[in-house]
C-alpha cells in the first residue's frame, strides 16, 4: 500500500535533509511531497493544489507551518503528539529543526513524533 506523507514548513531544513528522509522511507513505499512556501500555504492556489495531491499524511515542521495550515493560534508544544486532520489527511505537527539547534534536547520529542508517524503508518523501524 503506497502512502504519500506531505511535509511543511521545511524550509531551513533544506532538500537534502528531505533527500534523506525519502531514501529513509524509500523502501517502504511511501512518497514524500514537499512544500516550502508556507507564509502563503493558506492561498487558494496552494490549497486547490493541496486537494489535488490528497496526501495521506502532513507533517508540519514548526508552529508558522502548522497555524498556517490548520489556522490555529494553539502552540507548536501543544500540537505535538497527536494527529490532526487537514481533509482526509492524518496531520502531526512538531518542533522546527531550527528550534532543535537552539535547543538539542527537544531533538528527542521530534524523534518520538516521527516514531508515531511510522507507527501510524505501519512502519517498522530498524533498531
Amino acid at each position: 500500500m503506497n502512502k504519500s506523507v506531505l511535509i511543511s514548513g521545511y524550509g531551513s531544513i533544506g532538500r537534502r535533509h528531505v533527500k534523506i528522509l525519502s531514501r529513509l522511507v524509500k523502501k517502504k513505499n511511501i512518497t514524500i511531497l514537499t512544500n516550502q512556501k508556507v507564509s502563503n500555504f493558506r492561498t487558494i492556489k496552494t490549497l486547490q493544489a493541496l486537494n489535488k495531491v490528497d496526501p495521506d499524511y502532513i507533517v508540519c515542521w514548526g508552529s508558522v507551518a502548522a497555524k498556517n495550515l490548520l489556522d490555529t493560534k494553539e502552540p507548536i508544544g501543544r500540537m505535538r503528539g497527536e494527529f490532526r486532520s487537514y481533509g482526509r489527511a492524518k496531520v502531526l505537527c512538531t518542533y522546527h529543526p531550527s528550534y532543535l539547534l537552539r535547543n538539542p534536547p527537544a531533538k528527542k520529542d521530534v524523534w518520538d513524533d516521527m516514531k508515531f508517524l511510522f507507527q501510524d503508518m505501519g512502519i517498522t523501524l530498524d533498531s
